[in-house]
């Protein structure tokens, strides 16, 4: 289960990072929100 909460961890500063940069261009959110 280690294993699994580490890729979450991973996951979720990955998402964090993509919030960060999304964030700058609102553009992108957009797009994503559209889908």
């Amino acid at each position: 289960m280690s294993v699994v909460l580490l890729q979450l961890n991973n996951a979720t500063n990955f998402i964090f990072y993509c919030l960060s940069g999304q964030r700058f261009r609102r553009g992108t959110v957009e797009t994503f929100n559209n889908g």
